[in-house]
C-alpha cells in the first residue's frame, strides 16, 4: 500500500508519496495548485550496477515545471569512507 502526506501551505497542497520503483526506493514531493501538480523533488537510493558498483542517495530537483529534472544532489555513495550502509 502506498502511502500518501498532505499539507496545506499558501503556496498549494505539498504531497509526498512513495515512489512507484522497487530497484529505486524513494519519495516524490510535489506541489498541488488550482493550475495543476508540479513535481518538486525526488529523493531516492540508486542501485549499484555492473559498472558502476556504488549505490547512492540522491534528490532529483525540478527547478521549472519540465518533465525532467534539472539538478541532483548526491547526499551519500556507499560504498565510500566514511560512509554506512543502513
Amino acid at each position: 500500500m502506498q502511502q500518501r502526506i498532505e499539507i496545506q501551505t499558501v503556496f498549494g497542497k505539498l504531497i509526498a508519496e512513495q515512489s512507484g520503483d522497487p530497484h529505486y526506493p524513494g519519495i516524490h514531493i510535489c506541489l498541488e495548485r488550482n493550475d495543476g501538480e508540479r513535481q518538486l523533488v525526488l529523493v531516492e537510493s540508486t542501485p549499484g550496477t555492473p559498472c558502476e558498483s556504488t549505490h547512492t542517495l540522491r534528490a532529483l530537483v525540478w527547478k521549472n515545471n519540465f518533465e525532467e529534472y534539472s539538478d541532483v544532489f548526491t547526499f551519500y555513495k556507499w560504498p565510500e569512507k566514511g560512509a554506512e550502509h543502513v
